[in-house]
């Protein structure tokens, strides 16, 4: 049996991440929390079943969570998934 692969978040990907959780978080109390639990969650399946989520360009798939109006933008390479993004649907993708 394969290993999974593992995740590899970009610094912008962790910023996102960061920015997002206290945007949240200033809405609602433990809002941000339920965001990064959600970001987690996805995660988890991204690893596990990897090229199941669309290309949107070239080699970068997306999965969007079902909770917030955010997605993961993502890479597949050998052995590891690295995270490009995670931001607001909302926003321009550039």
């Amino acid at each position: 049996m394969a290993s999974l692969p593992r995740v590899s978040l970009s610094a912008a990907a962790r910023e996102d991440m960061r920015s997002a959780a206290g945007f949240y978080n200033k809405r609602r109390s433990g809002l941000g929390d339920r965001f990064m639990r959600e970001v987690a969650e996805n995660l988890d399946v991204i690893v596990e079943r990897p090229l199941s989520f669309p290309t949107i360009h070239r080699d970068i798939r997306r999965t969007m969570l079902r909770l917030f109006p955010d997605g993961i933008f993502f890479r597949v390479q050998p052995n590891v998934i690295r995270v490009l993004a995670v931001m607001d649907l909302r926003r321009h993708p550039r």
